[in-house]
């Protein structure tokens, strides 16, 4: 099979470096792993201000920046992955005396944090994004799929990022009478597929009231909270091809090299639409606590805490649940139950050769 040879030749060749250990001669080749890299950039600054005998105000900024790259991801000695880190953070806090014996803070708060993967070169701020699309890696060569890809612009690390760039799909030869047979994965066998962007947004505003009343030292507090996750998945919209021998597949040859030889795979999937959750979450706490010193030798203290945290959301209608008042028998798919055709002991298995299924609206 073309298609199947063309995929199969990306793997890489026998090196020529022997397995020293017994009969594993000419098992595998020799694969080593390289130091990754790693930079890192953190700005931090903080101001004080005394605004008035009575107010004063507390700010701080943190900026960050990382850049993480990993090598081998594709296949022994081929890819490498940037994962970018970077977070941001914003504080201020606004403290009045208001009497005496009262005073007030309110601090607010937001802070931020994302990571991506894209495809690097080896050296920082250097990428190719296309290294490993179809048309790049096997020019020529028309691989199956399900549907077309979906539009795509330009590479972007973006919290919102439907594009459906044209990567080759991920193949896998394991199984049979071989092991350790390589696979091909243009990101690694990452739960994401580039260039994706994980991003975490966190809005909080704090108050904060402290006064004393005779005995009493007195403190009262508001707080809220307002979350914001994006999280990439849909690595297989851009395919999966699975070469590796199944005993459920005739066509099998037991050797996941050479059912992609023959054009023989045990199973292929894709996801028709690329999407990625985008959750909402809010939460609030206010309490009310008390130190009351009772005598010079005896101080009580007590208080109350009161937390409401609302439920988490996807603003992309992602989510789906199970719902019993729209469930019907009739609609329910049918199952099919397993069955050994000879009868074996109920603690042993039932040989390949045995099994069966039983339609339950027919079971003889």
């Amino acid at each position: 099979d073309p298609v199947g040879r063309a995929m199969l030749n990306l793997l890489p060749l026998p090196n020529g470096i022997r397995d020293p250990s017994k009969d594993n001669y000419n098992n595998s080749n020799d694969a080593q792993d390289k130091t990754p890299l790693h930079d890192r950039t953190n700005f931090v600054s903080r101001v004080d201000v005394v605004l008035t005998p009575n107010t004063r105000f507390s700010g701080k900024a943190l900026f960050d920046r990382d850049n993480s790259i990993a090598f081998n991801r594709v296949a022994p000695g081929i890819g490498d992955i940037n994962n970018v880190f970077p977070g941001d953070l914003l504080t201020g806090a606004y403290t009045q005396v208001l009497g005496s014996s009262m005073v007030n803070e309110l601090t607010l708060g937001f802070s931020h944090n994302h990571y991506g993967f894209r495809i690097g070169k080896g050296a920082i701020n250097q990428s190719d994004y296309t290294a490993f699309y179809v048309d790049n890696v096997l020019p020529g060569v028309k691989i199956p799929r399900l549907e077309p890809f979906g539009p795509y612009g330009d590479i972007a690390l973006s919290r919102v990022n439907k594009d459906e760039y044209p990567y080759m799909p991920d193949m896998l030869y394991s199984g049979g009478d071989r092991s350790g047979l390589s696979a091909w994965r243009p990101w690694g066998g990452q739960s994401r597929i580039g260039a994706t962007w994980n991003e975490n947004f966190r809005y909080t505003v704090q108050d904060d009231l402290s006064m004393t009343k005779g005995r009493h030292n007195l403190k009262f507090g508001l707080y809220s909270e307002r979350n914001s996750k994006t999280e990439p998945g849909s690595a297989g919209y851009a395919g999966v091809f699975n070469f590796g021998h199944s005993a459920d597949n005739p066509l099998s040859t037991g050797n996941g090299y050479a059912n992609s030889l023959l054009g023989v795979y045990n199973n292929y999937s894709e996801l028709n639409d690329r999407v990625d959750r985008e959750n909402r979450h809010w939460q609030s706490d206010a309490y009310a606590q008390d130190s009351w010193r009772v005598t010079s030798r005896l101080t009580v203290d007590y208080g109350v805490r009161v937390t409401h945290a609302g439920p988490v959301y996807d603003v992309r209608n992602q989510n789906s649940g199970f719902d019993p008042a729209l469930w019907t028998s009739s609609q329910a798919p049918l199952l099919y139950r397993p069955a050994c055709k000879t009868g074996v002991a109920g603690d042993q298995a039932c040989s390949t050769a045995n099994r069966a299924a039983i339609d339950p609206r027919s079971p003889g």
